[in-house]
């Protein structure tokens, strides 16, 4: 009985490859439309400062409260991803971990290789946390402050 070799590439998922690519549209699309939103409500704010500075600052600050916590939560949902992807690596002791769907053909990578891969990305998801982490203590600190010139 000849012993069959195992595959040592993981080949690309067209289904995948098709998912990466409307959701990468779909971003430019969102971020496109928030923009143009954004630009909009800023124009709006910039009017209502003329008659009503404090109103105009509080609407300020709710628009930048929404767009650190859409920072956030992007920057934990990375980590998060990466950290259970890590996990598996490490787990499997090797890359990409057995049923992981790849975009683009993937060299699979076993043994000291795979766990140093893995390593570091859990060192890149604990950089983007503490990222998270300085982001949301520096938006607090700089709204404590527009509360306190606010009165």
């Amino acid at each position: 009985m000849l012993k069959e070799e195992q595959p040592s590439v993981v080949r690309a998922d067209p289904l995948v490859q098709t998912r990466a690519l409307l959701v990468g549209i779909g971003g430019i699309l969102l971020g496109y439309i928030a923009l143009r939103y954004c630009n909009g409500y800023l124009d709006q704010i910039r009017l209502l400062a003329d008659t009503d500075a404090e109103l105009a600052l509080r609407k300020l600050g709710q628009l930048y409260r929404f767009g650190v916590l859409v920072l956030v939560g992007s920057l934990c949902s990375a980590a998060l991803l990466l950290g259970l992807m890590a996990r598996r690596v490490l787990n499997d002791n090797r890359f990409p971990p057995y049923g992981m769907k790849v975009v683009a053909d993937t060299r699979i990578v076993t043994g000291e290789a795979a766990r140093s891969r893995a390593e570091v990305a859990l060192v890149l998801a604990g950089t983007l946390l503490a990222s998270a982490l300085c982001l949301l203590l520096w938006a607090w600190r700089s709204l404590k402050a527009l509360e306190s010139s606010l009165g």
